[in-house]
């Protein structure tokens, strides 16, 4: 039976479209997209389980906070899922996810900084569709090793997206606390993907890397967040090594 691949996109609250080059990468493999969406991980989590059963998928695929999202749902639903493949995921406590914040701040450039403070102080922006797209490619760009590399992107954000972000990740950080998995344990076939870039903590892959005693993990030079955007060549070949490796037939 082919292998089906349920990818989940970050945020909380993001939609799906920044991940569709996945597509591309992972031809072999058929995909299917699961948006969550909610004040409470819980939430996240049984959606993920729902959007599993329907799909059929037996390989999870989280970026960022879908990342953190299949790590909890593997701890919820041991067993529901065969395989996991996480790209830049949330760090696996608190500590070394809070620190995030200071990277961004630190990289983000003063024209971009003023760039998104006039797009702010523009009447009625959040309704207008190029105005918003252009708001989260300058938001974004301190993700990148190079953030020239989110100039032209299309993160595919609609009008709704800045509110429903804005409060989901409030609400699911409060819902977290100071949340720390490291002394938890997923027993499957998992793929570790990070960068060395990443605005995260450089401790996170290690700790990570426990939490998966039967995984492999991979700290990608020169990529920062979306390693399937700045290094689409290494992320496919790893993937597909992976897959073949543990039996998951395309």
């Amino acid at each position: 039976m082919a292998t089906r691949i349920l990818v989940i996109p970050g945020g909380p609250g993001f939609e799906a479209h920044y991940l569709h080059p996945l597509r591309a990468l992972l031809d072999l493999y058929e995909l299917a997209f699961c948006e969550s969406f909610g004040p409470r991980m819980d939430d996240h989590v049984g959606q993920l389980e729902t959007a599993r059963r329907r799909s059929g998928a037996t390989v999870v695929l989280g970026h960022s906070f879908g990342g953190l999202v299949a790590c909890h749902h593997a701890l919820a639903f041991p067993g529901s899922a065969a395989g996991l493949i996480l790209l830049d995921p949330d760090p696996a406590t608190f500590a070394e996810w809070d620190a995030f914040r200071g990277t961004v701040a630190s990289r983000r450039k003063l024209s971009e900084q003023e760039a998104m403070d006039t797009i702010s102080r523009t009447a009625g922006w959040t309704t207008d569709p190029l105005l918003v797209s252009a708001y989260f490619r300058l938001l974004l760009a301190p993700y990148f090793a190079d953030s020239e590399n989110a100039a032209e992107l299309d993160f595919g954000f609609s009008t709704e997206s800045m509110a429903r972000i804005q409060s989901q990740t409030k609400a699911v950080r409060a819902d977290l606390g100071a949340w720390d998995l490291s002394r938890e344990r997923i027993a499957m076939p998992s793929l570790l993907i990070h960068g060395a870039e990443s605005v995260f903590s450089s401790s996170s892959p290690q700790t990570l890397a426990q939490l998966f005693p039967a995984g492999e993990s991979h700290v990608l030079t020169s990529v920062g967040h979306f390693p399937h955007l700045e290094a689409p060549d290494d992320v496919k070949a790893l993937a597909e090594r992976f897959l073949a490796a543990h039996g998951f037939t395309p």
